[in-house]
């Protein structure tokens, strides 16, 4: 059996339906006059500049197919300029028309309903009111509808989420649809969007909104001042613009004017305003007040932290929540252009954008939690690094208050490469941190973080005598001698090196006494020790002998066979600069021997490092005895062995060495070479290093020619 419809004759008007259910049917309307076409957006910008690269994107894709666009950005970086400036550059292609919505007012206002949007927009299609459906469902079908055999261009601008543009999407072949957000646009990604993003511009760039605003005459002779204000203005569109616009309309103020006024930094934001309405502010509050209450934390706490950027374990620690947690917040902060990551998966904030962060609360408890936090973090991560890098300094002073973490953020190195690479990316944040710590007068934090850093102050050298002075200060404030004594005495060795001799002196000579006081003799003879060396340095042999004889003495009576090798050492240097080589020769391979073969039931661990320095004070010692074969075998495995241990100023001391050996036996070429190494050894670790190095490859440089 068949069936089948047959229809004939003529009709008009029909709707067939098998089957219908909860369906809206839109049946032909009166015909009605046509009206205007829409022309709603608004005029292109005056200060577009250097964004002839996203036009070029954007076009290429329109001339690809493309229909649906999302512009993104961190707030006031030129999002709906552009997006103005391209549709009008293509009017032509719309003949009917543009539509034009703004999803978000001014600061802390509401988020337009795609529904009333829709209806603007129906009705600015000639739809009359009364036609327009009630049901909102209903006005994104009919608007579909509308927007099938037309072609026209709608801007959806400043859009706080996805969410806002998905119903106002349409399939019209013809028509294109510019969504402007702070968001990252990941379900229009996904359907099919052309995302271009647009950031904060080059110094060129910034020079040339500079000079459309106040023409060329204005900056002529003023590329500095330029170049320093767009540096406060952080190279950010607004806030360049917004500068611009001040001393536009103020033709007798210099740039020098405007540049005091933006280096307040407590003062940037309200300064960056026009006619008292704070624009880069009120921009940045929009972004701020859409954050729900744990990503605002996050948000302020970026702000408020002495680094400039954050892992997630830091952001954990400082804000006391599980790493899943931190690590969620801060790809929250990242989706809508107010953190950004970068290399090493660590997360800053725009230096705008922090200024905000920063001015938004005064939270001096958080605050103070925050650095606490930051801070326990950095300690318990030297403190890891330290027992494995130079396990032999390690001495854990038990204090009150140190802080504790999670199991998941200690840092627990299986191998010294982790171990370094921890201290190389983090040796900046320690000296921030102490200095804030300092300031907050947080002085168990301070004594921590510096008693701590000695693998970083090993390899690195960064701040030492300045985060010294830090910790000294922070010991007294706490009332404890013996950290007094401690800190003194790596005070001394700092003070040392840049010839300050008689404060390096008095401060070994403090620690000294408060270790008698203490009955301490392990403290006095590291303090005696340390004044002999500096007793060497300002030429004074013999009495620097006394000192390092007295303290190898006191050493050997505790049993303390390290040290007893350190002064060995120490003694080596003095018999060496009195041309006693043999002599000098016998302390470097005793030195040598202590340092690198102690037993480990005497309750040390091999001194790899200070080891290493022992052997190549034996490779002097040869060279200068003409054994320049047994000298370069003992550079060499001194230089491994500091390789080892990932130190580059240790690499640096070998390769200086070897320079000196080769230089006495005349192999010139060989001696450059070596200082040549050294150079690129001490190059961030060891500024006295460079200068020694230098001139020693000059001397070699002239004697060459």
């Amino acid at each position: 059996m068949s069936t089948y419809n047959d229809m004939s004759g003529e009709a008009k008007n029909v709707i067939q339906a098998r089957s219908i259910g909860n369906v809206t049917m839109y049946l032909p309307l009166p015909a009605q006059p046509p009206g205007p076409v829409p022309r709603q957006l608004p005029p292109a910008s005056a200060a577009f500049v250097n964004q002839s690269a996203a036009l070029a994107d954007l076009d290429a894709a329109l001339t690809g197919g493309a229909r649906l666009f999302a512009v993104t950005g961190m707030a006031g970086v030129g999002k709906s300029s552009l997006a103005v400036r391209w549709l009008h550059q293509h009017a032509e292609r719309f003949p009917d028309g543009h539509l034009y919505a703004r999803l978000h007012g001014s600061t802390h206002g509401p988020t337009a309903p795609p529904g009333e949007v829709a209806a603007a927009f129906l009705r600015a299609l000639g739809i009359a009111p009364a036609r327009v459906p009630h049901a909102a469902s209903e006005r994104f079908a009919l608007l579909r509808t509308e927007l099938a055999l037309r072609r026209l261009a709608i801007l959806l601008d400043s859009v706080r989420a996805d969410a806002q543009v998905i119903p106002l999407l349409h399939a019209a072949p013809d028509c294109v649809t510019v969504v402007t957000t702070t968001g990252d646009a990941a379900e229009m990604i996904m359907r099919g969007a052309c995302v271009v993003a647009l950031g904060t511009w080059s110094p060129q760039g910034s020079y040339a909104l500079l000079e459309s605003f106040l023409g060329p005459d204005r900056l002529e002779g003023q590329y500095e001042d330029a170049a320093t204000l767009a540096e406060l203005c952080a190279h950010h569109p607004l806030a360049l613009a917004i500068a611009a616009t001040r001393l536009a309309t103020r033709p007798r103020w210099s740039l020098e004017r405007l540049i005091r006024d933006l280096s307040d930094e407590s003062r940037r934001l309200s300064n960056l305003a026009i006619d008292g309405s704070p624009a880069v502010s009120a921009v940045l509050d929009d972004a701020y007040y859409a954050l729900n209450p744990e990503a605002a934390a996050v948000y302020r706490a970026l702000g408020r932290m002495p680094v400039q950027a954050a892992t997630p374990a830091l952001t954990a620690a400082m804000l006391e929540i599980p790493l899943p947690d931190a690590e969620r917040l801060l790809e929250q902060l990242v989706s809508v252009h107010l953190a950004e990551e970068t290399e090493g998966r660590r997360y800053r904030q725009h230096d705008l954008v922090r200024a905000h962060a920063r001015w938004l609360l005064d939270e001096p408890a958080a605050a103070r939690r925050e650095l606490h936090g930051l801070a326990t973090y950095l300690i318990t991560g030297l403190e890891s690094a330290e027992k494995i890098l130079t396990p032999s300094h390690h001495q854990r002073v038990p204090t009150p208050d140190a802080g504790t973490l999670p199991d998941e953020l200690y840092e627990q190195f299986a191998e010294e490469a982790a171990a370094l690479a921890w201290c190389d990316a983090f040796k900046d944040d320690v000296v921030s941190a102490v200095h804030a710590c300092a300031e907050r007068q947080m002085h168990r934090e301070v004594f921590e973080l510096v008693h701590l850093n000695w693998p970083i102050f090993l390899r690195f050298n960064t701040a030492r005598l300045d985060l010294q002075n830090r910790a000294l200060e922070a010991a007294r404030a706490l009332e404890e001698p013996a950290n007094v004594a401690m800190i003194q005495t790596g005070r001394a060795a700092s003070l040392r090196g840049p010839g300050r001799y008689q404060e390096s002196i008095e401060a070994a000579s403090e620690a000294r006494d408060i270790y008698e006081r203490l009955g301490e003799l392990r403290g006095q003879a590291q303090a005696t020790n340390t004044i002999g060396k500096t007793l060497r340095a300002m030429g004074d042999l013999d009495g620097a002998w006394q000192m390092h004889e007295t303290a190898k003495c006191w050493r050997a009576m505790i049993g303390y066979t390290r040290g007893v090798g350190l002064s060995s050492h120490d003694m080596a240097e003095i018999a060496f600069d009195r041309a006693e080589y043999p002599t000098a020769l016998a302390l470097f391979e005793e030195a040598a021997h202590l340092l690198l073969t102690v037993l480990p039931e005497e309750g040390e661990a091999p001194d790899l490092y200070d080891g290493s320095l022992a052997l190549i004070g034996a490779a002097r010692a040869h060279g200068r005895l003409g054994n320049t074969e047994g000298a370069v075998a003992l550079l060499t495995q001194a230089e491994q062995s500091m390789a080892e241990r990932g130190s580059l100023r240790g690499r640096g001391f070998a390769a200086e060495t070897l320079g000196g050996v080769l230089e006495d036996a005349g192999e010139l070429d060989g001696a450059a070479e070596a200082y040549r190494c050294a150079l690129r050894y001490f190059a961030d670790t060891d500024e006295f290093g460079i200068r020694r190095a230098a001139e020693r490859l000059a001397a070699v440089s002239e004697a060459q020619t």
